[in-house]
C-alpha cells in the first residue's frame, strides 16, 4: 500500500494526524518511528542536489548494495517529489521498481504539486550485492498533440530528504575467506570500522604488514571509508566489549600468548577467519560478544607480512574456507605493481571491451548516453601535438528522422559530432575520431556518446511518429590508441591526490612511500589514511613503511607526516609560503597571484639541455616572473578545531622529494580529523595545496599557493618540457641563445669560406 500526503494537506492536517497517532499509539507510533536504521536515498547517487524526470517518460536508477552478511527486514521508503501543475491526473503518475519489479505506483494531483509517499518494500526482493531501485515517472498534460518535449513535462525528486529505513538481521553462520568482501563491502550491513590488534616489538611487521592489511580492507570498501582503530598488546588491554570485526596480526607464537591457547598450527603465510562466541559470566552477564576475527599470521615476520601481502592480493571467491596457507607467488614481470593493470600504456590500442564498454544498444525517442572509462597514469604527460585516435563502430537504424545526432564528449568537454541522417540507417567500421591528448588528463578520464534519436516527420494535424523503431548501437570493438607519452607531474595538487593517491601510488613495485607518526598512538590514524590512498589508487601497494618518530624524513621522497602541530619540524616548512607549527605561516589571497600556477603546459626540451644549460630538473621554488605579487604572513595562534594538510616540496630530502603533512592542535583532535578527512564529504573536495577541514558538515577551505615542484620518473626529456611549460620565460632565452649561436656559427663560416677564396 502506498500513502501519499501532498505537502499542503501535510500542514493542514498535523492535528488531525496527532489525534489519530493517539487513538493507534501500538500500531501508529510503531509506523512512523520505527526501530531500525535509516538511509537518505541521496546516498545512493553521485549526483548533486534534486533529480529532475522531463519528457513524457522518464526515470533514475539508485544501486543500493546490502552485504550478504545481514538480510534486510521491514524496508519502507518515503519518498518526497514535486511535479508540474500542467500534468494531467488521471494520466501521470511516478512508478518505482525495485530489481525491476514493481513496488509502488503514486498518482499525482496537480491541485497539490508536492507530495511524501511512503510505501514498503517486500523483503523478498532484495538480494545481497546491489538493489537497483528505478523511480520513474510517466506523465501527460493533454489527451492529444501532445509534444514529448514539452517544458511543461517535469517531475523533481528531492532525494535528499527521502529515506530509506529497514531492520537488519544478522547471519549467524560460520563465516569463510570468501565473505571478507561482503563483511567489508560497500553494501549495507558490512563493517565501516576495524580494530588491528599488533604485538609491541614487532617493528618489521608494524611497518610493513599493517599498511598491506589496511590496504586489503579498505579496498573492499571501495568507495566507502573504513575507519581502523589499532591496538598494541600486551601495552594494551584485549577488546572485549567492542562488537566491530578484530584483525590480529603477528607470529603464531604471539597470538597463542595473547589467546592464552596453544599456538595455531601454521607451516606459512596463514590466514583464517571466524566468528567468536559471546561469552558470559557466571550471572549470564555479557563479557566479550561475539565478533568476527581474522587472524594474520606465520612462524615469523616474513611470512606474516607475505599473509598481509596475500589477503590484499587475494579474490576472496576463490577461498570458500574458514583458513589458508601460501605456498608459493609468483608474478611476472616483477617490477610492476598491481596498479599497472589499472592504467593504459602508451602507444598501445585497447578495443572497448577490454575496457569494460559491452556493446552498447540504444533504443528508442530522445538522448541516451552512455560512457566508457580512460585511465591514464597519475603523472601522464606528453606534448601539445600528441593525438589520442578513437576507431568507432558504430551502427543506427532506418527511420531517423532532422536532429538525430551523436555528439562526443570528453570529460564533459564537447569534442566531435556526428549528424545520423541516412534515411534507411547506416554502418560505420572504424569511423575515426581524433582527440587532442591535451583534453586528457592524469588519472580517471571518461568519454561520453550522447546519442539523440528522433523519429521522421510525418505531415498532417497531430501526425507523427513516436520513435519506438529507434535504434542504434556502439560495439565493443571500437577502439582506442594513445600516443606515446612520460611521467612527470606538476606539484602540488591535492585534487590529483583525492582521486588517484598521487604522489602516493605507482605502478612500479619499488617505489617506496613512508608515514610517519609522531607516537604509537596515531597508528590507527595512519592505517585509516593509508587504506583511503589505496582506495583513490584502485590498487594495493606493497611499498607502504610505517615509522614511530620523524627522524628519517630527509631519507624519503615520498612521505606523509602524521603529527600535533607541535611535534612538527620547522625545517620541514623551511621553502613553504605555508607552516604549521609554533607559529603558522599562510599564504593569504590578498598576497598572492596564482594564476601562473596551473596545469603544466605540454611543451619544452631534453635532458641534454638540463646538463648542457646547468638547469636543475627540479627547479627551486621561484616566481614565474620578476614582479609576479606573492607573499605570507607569520603568526602565534593556532587551529583551533580544524584539521590541516598540506602538500609540499621535502626540503630536507634531494629535489623532486614530496611531503604529506597532516595534523591538528593534539593527538586526540588529530585522530577525529583524520577520520573526518576521508569520510567522502571531505575527501571529494581536496584541492588545491592546503586544506583545512573540521567534520563532514562543515564546510571545507583550500587554497593553492605559488609554491611548484615537478615530479617525474619516466622521462628526463618530457620532464624538462613540463618544466620549462610551467616556466615560459626560459623559452625565449634558449630560442635567443640559439638564434645567437647559429648566426655566430654562419658569420664565422661565412669568414673562414670568404678568406679561402681570397687565398
Amino acid at each position: 500500500m502506498v500513502l501519499s500526503f501532498p505537502t499542503g494537506l501535510l500542514k493542514n492536517a498535523r492535528l488531525a494526524l496527532c489525534l489519530i497517532l493517539l487513538m493507534l499509539s501500538g500500531i501508529a507510533v510503531h509506523a512512523q518511528n520505527p526501530a531500525g536504521e535509516a538511509l537518505r536515498l541521496s546516498s545512493f547517487t553521485a549526483q548533486p542536489g534534486p533529480i529532475r524526470l522531463t519528457d513524457v517518460t522518464s526515470s533514475v536508477d539508485l544501486f543500493i548494495p546490502v552485504s550478504s552478511m545481514v538480510a534486510l527486514r521491514g524496508a519502507r521508503i518515503s519518498l518526497r517529489y514535486t511535479h508540474s501543475i500542467a500534468l494531467r491526473r488521471e494520466r501521470s503518475f511516478l512508478l518505482v521498481r525495485l530489481n525491476d519489479i514493481t513496488v509502488a505506483q503514486i498518482p499525482v494531483d496537480p491541485a497539490q504539486p508536492g507530495g511524501v509517499a511512503r510505501f514498503s518494500v517486500p523483503d523478498d526482493l532484495w538480494q545481497p550485492g546491489f538493489n537497483r531501485l528505478t523511480i520513474g515517472v510517466i506523465q501527460h498534460y493533454t489527451d492529444r498533440c501532445e509534444d514529448n518535449l514539452s517544458p511543461e513535462l517535469w517531475t523533481e525528486l528531492d532525494l535528499h530528504e527521502s529515506r530509506l529505513q529497514f531492520d537488519l538481521i544478522a547471519h549467524t553462520e560460520q563465516p569463510t575467506l570468501s565473505d571478507l568482501g561482503a563483511a567489508f563491502g560497500p553494501g549495507i550491513g558490512a563493517f565501516g570500522q576495524v580494530t588491528v590488534l599488533s604485538f609491541a616489538g614487532a617493528d618489521e611487521i608494524n611497518a610493513a604488514a599493517l599498511p598491506l592489511v589496511a590496504q586489503a580492507l579498505a579496498l573492499r570498501r571501495r568507495f566507502m571509508p573504513l575507519t581502523v582503530d589499532h591496538i598494541v598488546w600486551p601495552e594494551a588491554q584485549y577488546p572485549a566489549s567492542a562488537t566491530d570485526p578484530l584483525v590480529i596480526v603477528g607470529t603464531a607464537e604471539k597470538i597463542a600468548e595473547l589467546t592464552g591457547e596453544p599456538a595455531p598450527a601454521v607451516d606459512g603465510p596463514h590466514l583464517a577467519i571466524s566468528r567468536t562466541p559471546p561469552v558470559r559470566d557466571e550471572r549470564g552477564r555479557l563479557v566479550r560478544p561475539a565478533r568476527l576475527q581474522l587472524l594474520v599470521t606465520g612462524r615469523d615476520a616474513a611470512e606474516v607480512i607475505e599473509a598481509a601481502r596475500t589477503l590484499a592480493l587475494m579474490d576472496d571467491a576463490f577461498n570458500p574456507v574458514a583458513s589458508s596457507t601460501v605456498v608459493d607467488r609468483r608474478q611476472r614481470p616483477a617490477a610492476v605493481s598491481p596498479l599497472s593493470r589499472l592504467v593504459l600504456q602508451p602507444e598501445r590500442s585497447y578495443t572497448f571491451g577490454d575496457l569494460g564498454f559491452p556493446t552498447q544498444t540504444l533504443k528508442g525517442f530522445g538522448s541516451q548516453r552512455v560512457g566508457v572509462d580512460v585511465r591514464l597514469p597519475a603523472d601522464f604527460y606528453t606534448h601539445d601535438s600528441a593525438q589520442v585516435e578513437l576507431l568507432l563502430d558504430l551502427a543506427y537504424g532506418a527511420g531517423m528522422g532532422p536532429g538525430s545526432v551523436m555528439n562526443v564528449f570528453l570529460n564533459g568537454n564537447f569534442v566531435h559530432g556526428r549528424l545520423l541522417d541516412e534515411a534507411h540507417g547506416a554502418t560505420f567500421n572504424r569511423y575515426r575520431i581524433v582527440l587532442p591528448a591535451r583534453r586528457f588528463v592524469p588519472g580517471r578520464n571518461k568519454i561520453d556518446f550522447e546519442l539523440t534519436l528522433r523519429p521522421e516527420t510525418v505531415p498532417g494535424e497531430c501526425a507523427g511518429l513516436d520513435g519506438r523503431h529507434l535504434v542504434a548501437q556502439i560495439l565493443d570493438t571500437s577502439s582506442l590508441t594513445l600516443p606515446a607519452f612520460g611521467a612527470a607531474s606538476s606539484q602540488p595538487n591535492l585534487r590529483l591526490l583525492g582521486s588517484t593517491g598521487f604522489p602516493f601510488s605507482s605502478e612500479y613495485a619499488d617505489t617506496r612511500f613512508d608515514l610517519f607518526i609522531d607516537h604509537p598512538v596515531q597508528t590507527g590514524a595512519a592505517l585509516t589514511l593509508i587504506g583511503r590512498i589505496a582506495q583513490a589508487s584502485g590498487a594495493p601497494h606493497d611499498g607502504w613503511r610505517l615509522h614511530t618518530g620523524l627522524e628519517n624524513i630527509d631519507r624519503s621522497t615520498r612521505s606523509i607526516v602524521l603529527a600535533p602541530i607541535s611535534a612538527l619540524p620547522e625545517a620541514l616548512f623551511a621553502d613553504s609560503s605555508v607552516a604549521f607549527g609554533r607559529a603558522l605561516r599562510w599564504p593569504y589571497t590578498a598576497i598572492n597571484d596564482t594564476r601562473t600556477a596551473g596545469e603544466a603546459q605540454r611543451d619544452s626540451f631534453s635532458a641534454w639541455l638540463i646538463q648542457q644549460l646547468g638547469l636543475q630538473a627540479t627547479p627551486k621554488p621561484a616566481a614565474p616572473f620578476q614582479d609576479m605579487l606573492q607573499g605570507h604572513v607569520e603568526q602565534v595562534s593556532g587551529l583551533g578545531p580544524l584539521g590541516g594538510l598540506v602538500l609540499l616540496a621535502n626540503p630536507l630530502a634531494k629535489p623532486g622529494a614530496a611531503v604529506l603533512v597532516v595534523t591538528a592542535e593534539d593527538a586526540e583532535r588529530l585522530d577525529e580529523r583524520v577520520n573526518a578527512l576521508v569520510q567522502p564529504q571531505v575527501w571529494s573536495q581536496l584541492d588545491g595545496s592546503v586544506l583545512l577541514w573540521q567534520n563532514a558538515d562543515s564546510p571545507v577551505i583550500s587554497a593553492q599557493v605559488v609554491d611548484r615542484f615537478e615530479m617525474g620518473t619516466g622521462s628526463n626529456w618530457l620532464l624538462l618540457r613540463l618544466w620549462l611549460s610551467n616556466k615560459p620565460w626560459y623559452w625565449l632565452a634558449l630560442v635567443l641563445v640559439g638564434a645567437l649561436l647559429l648566426a655566430l656559427a654562419i658569420n664565422a663560416w661565412l669568414k673562414r669560406r670568404q678568406h679561402g677564396m681570397h687565398r
